[in-house]
């Protein structure tokens, strides 16, 4: 299986094979999880394997970067203040 990413309402995610890394947004922290063996995302194994996460949230980073996704906060803020204002000439 490839890999993919997902941004929907503050939840962010990668999965590459059998990995897949989600960052919960009001737990703010990545949890990460073996699909193959527990494909219910019970047991979060993040703490277990920290060099999977930083590679996996880089990867979803680079992805983001490269398709303009907003950070939730960013959106929320946006949302609550209006959009920004353009200079005029």
């Amino acid at each position: 299986m490839g890999s993919g990413r997902i941004e929907p309402l503050g939840v962010q995610a990668v999965r590459t094979r059998d990995w897949k890394l989600v960052w919960q947004y009001e737990k703010r922290r990545w949890e990460l999880y073996e699909m193959n063996e527990d494909r219910t995302e019970l047991h979060d194994l993040a703490d277990a394997d920290p060099d999977r996460v930083a590679r996996m949230a880089a990867m979803y980073q680079r992805w983001a970067d490269a398709c303009g996704a907003v950070d939730f906060d960013r959106l929320r803020e946006r949302r609550r203040t209006g959009p920004a204002k353009r200079p005029t000439s």
